[in-house]
């Protein structure tokens, strides 16, 4: 089986992937207008004439949220086992609540107002507006602290209640691999950390500080700006981890492990072209395909019926690559042909390259790599 290495593989580089590219747009088109209006904030400053001090300075800083239940999944332990409490959006309600800011008004010796995220949609972005900029920051700082520590506390619930749980039916379990997950929870609990990180900050003067700004200077800083945010995302689309179009899958596999691209809706030509791969791939004595998902199920079946039966094939879905045993990948099937699902826009790189290498060593039939939208 041909497969290229990930951190070698030039095709990934070597030009622009419009497909994943438009994916990455599409997904981070906040950053266009945030970068045009930093850029044409950061040139009327240095052509207009300011006053030594503006009237108010206005902050907006964006956060990310670590999810340290993400690593809960290697001893397969689904992260929504663990039920945070408060919830996502109480931690926010809470957040906002008149308490928490006689708290901060306490701690920072100042009431300043910050206007907090009021939905679990991340970034999280936390503004303010004052006439001395350090308040901003030491008010916006004491409400991230804050929220990290509301966080932390709540998953700290979801894990003691999940530890109970696992403690409790440990003495009747058989399960080989319920002392892993005790450890893996207790080891989670001692080195939790839910530090936000600061991904994007703007710091802008209001109030009358322009005296004159030409329209030249307009239109060169949105040009500028536009160039900037089109070049940050371009970054962002080679160095996103995910699968995200064909090209990148092909550049990944090679064209001979590639067995086409199938989504909920039909499309005849494209379907059509991956059928007769799949027959192909059967080859004389194989009468039966086992279609192999990376990390997830396939939300909707219908589209790999359509394939089985355009092709007059049968088959089925297994578990995920990420859960089934040594025993289901390499049990002999005399008649059945191993199938890799990718999913668009969910499945990492670097898993596919990983699921692949095991495929192919696994001593079954296996015919190649399918990508499903």
């Amino acid at each position: 089986m041909k497969l290229r290495s990930l951190e070698s593989d030039p095709g990934l580089l070597a030009s622009i992937d419009i497909k994943a590219f438009l994916e990455t747009l599409r997904l981070r088109w906040w950053i266009v207008p945030l970068v045009l209006a930093v850029s044409a904030g950061f040139l009327t400053v240095q052509e207009s004439n300011l006053r030594t001090t503006p009237e108010m300075i206005y902050i907006s800083k964006s956060y990310e949220i670590p999810d340290p239940k993400k690593v809960l999944a290697e001893v397969k332990i689904a992260p929504d086992a663990i039920v945070e409490s408060p919830t996502a959006e109480a931690q926010l309600i809470l957040l906002a609540s008149a308490d928490i800011a006689e708290e901060i008004k306490r701690e920072i010796g100042k009431d300043i107002n910050v206007d907090v995220p009021r939905t679990n949609a991340q970034p999280f972005v936390f503004t303010c507006r004052q006439p001395e900029r350090a308040d901003c920051e030491l008010a916006i700082n004491a409400y991230v602290t804050k929220l990290a520590e509301i966080r932390r506390n709540a998953l700290l619930v979801g894990l003691d209640s999940l530890q109970a749980v696992l403690e409790g039916v440990a003495t009747s379990d058989t399960d080989p691999t319920t002392p892993a997950k005790l450890a893996a929870v207790e080891a989670l609990k001692n080195n939790l950390d839910t530090t936000l990180v600061e991904i994007n900050s703007v710091e802008e003067a209001v109030g009358p500080t322009v005296s004159s700004v030409s329209r030249s200077t307009y239109v060169f800083s949105l040009a500028v700006g536009l160039l900037v945010s089109l070049l940050i995302l371009l970054q962002l689309t080679y160095s996103d981890s995910r699968v995200r179009s064909e090209r990148q899958l092909i550049g990944l596999i090679g064209l001979d492990n590639f067995l086409g691209r199938v989504s909920v809706k039909a499309h005849s030509v494209r379907d059509r072209r991956a059928s007769l791969r799949l027959f192909r791939a059967l080859g004389g004595s194989a009468t039966s395909l086992r279609f192999i998902p990376l990390r997830r199920p396939i939300s909707d079946q219908s589209l790999l019926t359509r394939l089985l039966d355009m092709a007059g094939l049968s088959g089925h879905s297994s578990a995920p690559f990420s859960e089934m045993s040594v025993s289901d990948l390499t049990t002999q099937a005399p008649n059945g042909v191993d199938v890799l699902i990718v999913q668009r826009n969910h499945d990492l790189r670097s898993d596919v390259v990983d699921a692949l290498e095991a495929l192919g060593a696994s001593g079954r039939h296996f015919a190649g790599v399918l990508l499903v939208d």
